[in-house]
């Protein structure tokens, strides 16, 4: 159940407790990001302090447990990325290695992570309480994602033999011994491009976005295959783009964010589940740890232009509102929810 949820809209939730962390970013002549957060029913809460004008953090995820917040930081364009851990109990954040998209192990405390190079990413892991890190496979590795067990991640990444295409390969976390798992496709022209695996909670299956399997691609689509290479098949083949797919934390099914550009549709951006429905104008999923609602960003314009609100939506049901601001031009990005450390599983 979602908590907070008889609250009324000006109840205020102390910072250790929010459930939904996000990052919002004011326009007032510069770019100024704060991490905030959220728990339906209360007002949104700062985490941390304004970051310097022009700084950017993204990519957040919480530990299984609960506990830390993982997300990258970058002081400037020119600057790498630093992944930092804010521990929402003392209201601080400490940068733990240099690196970006991090994901956590869903057991233990390990994390993931890419470190750019001057040929592209590579996939290292880090013992957050040792802070001892390796690095993972070979190759350059554009996305990623753990499996159930923490030892395994199924990883996407440039073929040795060619230069923008990118394949599946699941890789042992210790040794980093890599088997490629998506084959290529029969009689084509030219190589896919596989991108955004994601592991199923039961360790079942991979679904990840694919472009360029037949020359009827138009747009990328939604495909599945066993970790062991076996049972390849098209799960969704929606008549727009995939950006991202993210599983139901109980399995089953998944949400995907696509998007489009015509003349009919309301929104560039939306929200599908693979049981059908969709949430038009939305990005950016986020789960409830009982797959109950969805955090999803909804575009608004308004007289200041285009800008992106937080929403919880009710996977059936209606949607819940989100976070309020009294500042017209701001804008809500990458929202990470998580099961408070006192909830049962």
């Amino acid at each position: 159940m979602l908590a907070l949820i008889g609250c009324g809209p000006d109840a205020i939730i102390d910072p250790a407790n929010v459930e939904i962390a996000f990052v919002r970013t004011h326009y007032d002549g510069e770019l100024q990001q704060q991490l905030r957060g959220f728990t339906p029913g209360s007002r949104d809460v700062a985490l941390l302090p304004p970051e310097p004008v022009g700084a950017q953090i993204g990519g957040l995820c919480w530990s299984p447990n609960g506990r830390l917040l993982a997300y990258w930081r970058r002081l400037d364009d020119d600057d790498l990325e630093q992944i930092q851990l804010f521990d929402p109990e003392v209201g601080e954040a400490r940068a733990l290695t240099q690196g970006a998209s991090p994901a956590w192990s869903p057991v233990g405390l390990e994390l993931g992570f890419l470190r750019r190079q001057a040929d592209g990413n590579e996939l290292r892991i880090i013992d957050v309480e040792t802070q001892a890190e390796r690095r993972v496979g070979t190759g350059h590795v554009t996305s990623f994602s753990w499996a159930p067990d923490g030892a395994r991640l199924v990883v996407a990444g440039l073929w040795p033999e060619h230069d923008s295409n990118s394949a599946l390969y699941v890789v042992d976390a210790q040794t980093g011994e890599a088997v490629r798992i998506d084959p290529d496709p029969p009689n084509a022209s030219s190589l896919p491009s596989d991108t955004g695996p994601k592991w199923s909670p039961d360790g079942s299956t991979i679904a990840f976005i694919s472009a360029g399997r037949s020359a009827e691609d138009v747009y990328s689509a939604i495909y599945r295959v066993d970790p062991n290479g076996a049972n390849f098949r098209e799960a969704s083949s929606p008549a727009y783009g995939v950006r991202s797919i993210e599983w139901s934390p109980l399995g089953g099914r998944f949400a995907y964010s696509y998007w489009h550009f015509d003349a009919v549709s309301p929104s560039d951006y939306g929200v599908g589940l693979s049981s059908g429905r969709g949430f038009e104008g939305a990005k950016w999923v986020a789960w409830s740890p009982d797959a109950n609602a969805l955090a999803v960003v909804q575009n608004t314009r308004g007289e200041l232009g285009e800008f992106t609100r937080l929403r919880v939506e009710l996977i059936d049901g209606p949607p819940s509102p989100g976070p309020e601001s009294g500042d017209p031009a701001w804008s809500d990005t990458d929202p990470a929810w998580r099961r408070l450390p006192s909830a049962s599983p």
